[in-house]
This record gives structure tokens, C-alpha cells and sequence, in this order.
């Protein structure tokens, strides 16, 4: 049993609101992750076009964001997830707005 939650993993996938904004985000990483772990938060690191002034917050049920903290460089930004202990496999939802990129649900 144990074995199974290690293997089920969320699929981070991206999708975007607006077509002006659909290179935003070039890359989220990792882009999965296992549920089930001892630890229940989870760094995402994105990296796109001026993006470390951006807001982070999550619109999925037992996925919060605990903090965002740009770099040195204007293209990555770090965003903490805390996972609700007896959250399940499934997609999550994030939506970054940033007062250069506008609004983008990724």
C-alpha cells in the first residue's frame, strides 16, 4: 500500500488563461511530485520572462502556498506548497499574476 502512494504522483500541468501570456512560464520544476511523503511541502522552482515579482495562489482544495520568494535573476521564482497530509494524486491549479506578465493560470 505503501508502495502505491509513492508511485501515484501529481502531474503538474500547465495552462494558460490568456494567448498573449502562453510563454510566461517556460519551466516549472519538478514537475511532479509523489504524495504520501513525510514531508508535505514542496518547492517549485519557475523560470520564465520576469516572473521573481510575482504573486503566487492556489484555487485546488488542500494545496496552499506558504511563501514566494524571487531570485537575483528577474526570470525565476521559488514558490512553496504546503499539501494537506490526506491529499490524493491529482492536478493542481496555480495562478501567477505579475504586474509584467498580467494573470496566467498554470
Amino acid at each position: 500500500m505503501m508502495s502505491s502512494r509513492f508511485v501515484t504522483c501529481f502531474l503538474l500541468l500547465i495552462a494558460v488563461s490568456h494567448g498573449a501570456n502562453a510563454d510566461a512560464v517556460h519551466r516549472i520544476d519538478p514537475p511532479n511530485w509523489w504524495v504520501g511523503m513525510e514531508n508535505n511541502t514542496v518547492e517549485l522552482m519557475l523560470y520564465g520572462d520576469n516572473l521573481a515579482n510575482g504573486e503566487v495562489s492556489s484555487s485546488s482544495d488542500g494545496v496552499s502556498v506558504s511563501s514566494v520568494t524571487g531570485g537575483d535573476s528577474p526570470n525565476y521564482l521559488w514558490v512553496t506548497l504546503e499539501l494537506d497530509k490526506a491529499l490524493s494524486a491529482q492536478t493542481i491549479t496555480l495562478e501567477l499574476t505579475s504586474m509584467t506578465i498580467g494573470r496566467v493560470t498554470i
